[in-house]
């Protein structure tokens, strides 16, 4: 798989990053159309996209901060699913980053949520016991009540408040 990053909309394969995108999460989990054409003008985000044989198989989506790393969507496509491409894509980012690695996802309430949860822990994902409410995507959503996972270690509590913080005020401030 070939790595590419994406820096607007007029990359080749932006159509079909937005496709999976939209495919991979719900409403209240995705920016629109416009939002993301905001955050590619954010010097902490970075889109990467994976592509075999001149397919998109996945991407992964995270922003860049001095003390840690927002990873914020991971999907795969929906025809390489099952096939180890999302813990091949984590694997590689993990191993060369130098700062801690932070995630969200939803309470494992369910066998897919719970499935998700095994998935980072395999990869070295920690849960941490921080109460964390996402600020929402669309202005008429709520925030939304995840969890937070670290790679290899809990976050400490001042770590916890400046991932709350860059979240509200850098990740979502685009949001009106």
């Amino acid at each position: 798989m070939i790595a590419q990053r994406v820096h607007n909309s007029n990359h080749l394969f932006f159509d079909n990053f937005w496709m999976v995108y939209n495919e991979s999460f719900p409403k209240e989990e995705k920016r629109n159309f416009l939002q993301q054409q905001e955050i590619f003008l954010k010097q902490e985000y970075t889109l990467n996209i994976y592509i075999e044989e001149n397919t998109l198989k996945g991407f992964l989506a995270y922003w860049t901060f001095p003390n840690f790393i927002f990873v914020e969507h991971l999907a795969i496509a929906r025809a390489g699913q099952g096939q180890g491409l999302g813990k091949s894509i984590l694997q590689d980012f993990i191993k060369v980053q130098q700062i801690p690695v932070i995630l969200e996802i939803e309470h494992p309430l369910d066998e897919i949520s719970i499935r998700r949860l095994q998935f980072y822990q395999r990869l070295g994902f920690i849960e941490n016991e921080y109460e964390h409410f996402q600020p929402p995507f669309n202005k008429n959503d709520q925030p939304l009540s995840l969890r937070i996972l670290s790679l290899y270690e809990r976050i400490s509590e001042d770590l916890f408040n400046e991932f709350a913080e860059k979240q509200k005020h850098v990740v979502m401030n685009h949001i009106n």
